[in-house]
């Protein structure tokens, strides 16, 4: 008579060895999706763009985005740099808020002031606002513009855009 039993011992040791190969494809899998949340996105470019022009579209700011910049918390309606051959980049981000644009130009003149920037107003009326900071050789040009319902008219927030030259 024969024994086909197996000691137990080699199964469960297999069972341990899938565990821990399905936990680190899972860890390995997180830190992808988290380190690729904001590489950027490279686009073709236009030809009336200089040679050697590289555009690129991040999901989040971009890295040199100055990080005393405060953002509301609102998803980005874009997020992009534009860098010249020369190593020139200008930088863009826009989200669209549900205040006024006065409320947002007071909001960015006093947290921009605090963080030593100085913020200078183009032009500023209650459906536009246009300022400028400036801090060392970084310059940020901020516009702010009221959104309208179609049809309505009714202000439903505003469309606010850096544009960050280094």
């Amino acid at each position: 008579m024969e024994n086909n039993s197996y000691p137990s011992q080699p199964k469960s040791t297999l069972k341990y060895v899938l565990v821990i190969v399905v936990v680190l494809i899972f860890i390995g899998l997180v830190y992808f999706l988290k380190n690729s949340n904001n590489n950027p996105i490279q686009v073709l470019t236009p030809n009336n763009y200089e040679s050697g022009t590289k555009i690129s579209l991040y999901k989040n700011t971009p890295p040199n985005f100055p990080e005393e910049i405060i953002l509301e918390n609102k998803t980005l309606d874009y997020s992009g740099t534009v860098t010249t051959p020369e190593g020139k980049t200008q930088t863009k981000v826009s989200y669209k808020s549900d205040k006024s644009v006065s409320d947002i130009l007071v909001m960015y003149k006093n947290s921009l002031s605090k963080n030593n920037w100085q913020v200078s107003v183009n032009s500023a009326t209650p459906n536009v606002a246009n300022f400028r900071a400036l801090k060392g050789g970084d310059s940020v040009l901020i516009t702010i513009a009221t959104i309208k319902q179609i049809g309505t008219g009714k202000n439903i927030g505003a469309l606010v855009t850096f544009q960050y030259e280094k």
